[in-house]
């Protein structure tokens, strides 16, 4: 994902650069190699290298973005996802809470001392928080696609594209890991960087 220079502060480029091209079209979403598991591998231990170790924070945090989701739409109501809701609504201060439980999940089993000392263990459980809903964005815009693709002609497809506004599949996933992990992902994204730099002097 390359990102371009602009006034947008890093959180606002790794958020929105994987939503839409620069031309203002649907791009594909993908993960950042500076956010992955592949890089922010988990702590050594015995059981590395077997998978129900190295995917344990990945099938716990696909159960928990499940439940999240299904709560949150609770909260929503009749209002679909789309809806615009007004600031003043008691909608955002039950959201807040909702977001605010999910993170002290996260954080739980990672002690202060333990985040500022030796973060690779949060960092792994991040990493696969980011992967479990950067991947189901991503298969759900390919959904999306091939059901537009479907339902429109190529000829009608060409039309609604250069007339409607670029749809977002995916943004509710997207936001979810930054909404709960936002210091951390910014952290792996700094020092994946000066490892970066580290590496390529002489």
């Amino acid at each position: 994902m390359s990102l371009v220079e602009s006034k947008e502060s890093l959180l606002a480029k790794l958020w929105h650069a994987v939503l839409c091209s620069s031309s203002g079209e649907l791009s594909a979403i993908h993960v950042d190699p500076d956010l992955s598991r592949a890089r922010w591998l988990r702590c050594p231990d015995p059981r590395a290298g077997t998978p129900a170790f190295d995917n344990h924070y990945v099938e716990l945090w696909k159960e928990r973005y499940e439940e999240y989701v299904r709560r949150e739409r609770e909260l929503r109501g009749k209002r679909g996802e789309g809806t615009l809701i007004e600031d003043d609504d008691p909608y955002w201060e039950q959201y807040r809470e909702l977001i605010a439980e999910y993170s002290a999940l996260l954080f739980q089993h990672h002690p202060q001392w333990e985040r500022l000392m030796n973060p690779q263990e949060i960092y792994a459980e991040v990493a696969a928080i980011y992967e479990v809903c950067y991947k189901a964005a991503h298969y759900q815009l390919q959904q999306q696609r091939t059901l537009e693709g479907q339902r429109e002609g190529v000829a009608s497809a060409l039309v609604s594209a250069s007339t409607a506004a670029p749809r977002q599949p995916g943004a509710g996933r997207i936001r979810f890991p930054w909404r709960i992990a936002q210091q951390q992902l910014l952290e792996m994204k700094e020092k994946a960087r000066q490892l970066a730099q580290g590496d390529s002097l002489p």
